[in-house]
């Protein structure tokens, strides 16, 4: 096994709170490997239902990945909404993942030879963070531009907010560097998941969302991916597109990710409807979508198996160009 040098507790935020803007990194040890270019990082973000879990649970996965890929590997913590939090709402949880990404992009390692290329990033989402990454990257259907919703974020104090959330719009930057998406048993229609679902409203929904008769606007099930050959947020008006023309022809030239999306067939927590539906609208957005439906394991075991992590590892080796190395 590849030895690993483990960074703890790294700060993302300037003054973080608590160990909530905190993250790990997991980096394999140099290898005798002629390859000049650095390598790509991996980002593992936990789910939970926006309630629960902490980077440390998925710390054996992600020494799993980097053995079986030699590739860096990140997992970031972010704020909860708990009893102790009841303030933390959405887009809360989200903004701080938005942060994270942004962070990375401009961070130079613990060390030289630590370093990743921020124009590499796979960003691995479980659950409820499959639903975050998706707030940040997919934008919003064009139905709800036209809508307000009065809910709390991180203010005791409720207040009006546009469903279009500017804290959460990537930039070019951000969004060229997205090398693949990999989706585990994740949430992408809150109202579809209540209909199979009705005690998650009590649970974890309304305590993260508000108490809403519906939450489709805050549904990633539909959303547009977001392209640097238009405005960041569609729609957001004429004068934010007219101050972006002139950024059109300095832009990189863009690789669309590629698309990884589990569903388990063991999973008892989140049904397939979920998973089916966000592929359906990737496809029929031209994406490039592998809909992976062999594993078996239950909702969270399935991260501490031996197949997903192997799934994940080929992808990520076909992905940058290695599919002679496989992992069995």
């Amino acid at each position: 096994m590849a030895e690993i040098r483990e960074y703890l507790d790294i700060p993302y935020l300037p003054n973080p709170d608590g160990k909530f803007h905190l993250f790990d990194l997991y980096v394999p040890q140099a290898t005798s490997s002629k390859r000049s270019e650095l390598p790509p990082l991996l980002v593992f973000v936990h789910g939970g239902a926006w309630r629960s879990e902490d980077k440390v649970d998925h710390a054996l996965l992600a020494r799993r990945l980097v053995t079986l890929t030699s590739f860096p590997v990140a997992v970031p913590n972010y704020r909860l909404t708990t009893s102790q939090t009841p303030h933390i709402r959405h887009p809360a949880h989200t903004e701080d993942l938005h942060e994270f990404l942004k962070f990375i992009l401009d961070w130079p390692g613990p060390e030289p030879q630590s370093k990743y290329d921020p124009g590499k990033l796979y960003l691995m989402g479980h659950s409820c963070s499959a639903h975050m990454l998706l707030s940040i990257f997919l934008s919003p259907p064009p139905a709800a531009f036209a809508s307000t919703l009065t809910l709390t974020t991180t203010s005791p104090t409720p207040t009006t907010h546009s469903y279009i959330y500017p804290s959460l719009v990537p930039s070019p930057r951000l969004l060229t560097s997205i090398r693949a998406f990999i989706l585990s048993e994740g949430i992408y229609d809150l109202d579809l998941l209540l209909l199979s679902f009705p005690s998650y409203k009590s649970w974890f929904v309304a305590a993260a969302f508000g108490d809403r008769d519906s939450y489709s606007s805050l549904n990633t099930i539909n959303g547009t991916i977001r392209s640097t050959a238009t405005p960041s947020q569609a729609g957001a008006g004429e004068q934010e597109q007219e101050s972006r023309k002139g950024e059109r022809a300095e832009k990189p030239k863009h690789i669309s990710p590629r698309w990884l999306i589990f569903h388990s067939s063991g999973d008892t927590l989140v049904d397939a409807l979920q998973s089916q539906g966000i592929v359906d609208n990737l496809r029929r957005q031209g994406a490039s979508v592998e809909f992976n439906t062999e594993l078996e394991e239950e909702h969270n075991e399935l991260l501490k198996g031996e197949v997903y992590p192997r799934i994940v590892g080929n992808f990520v080796l076909a992905s940058e160009g290695r599919p002679d190395v496989k992992i069995r």
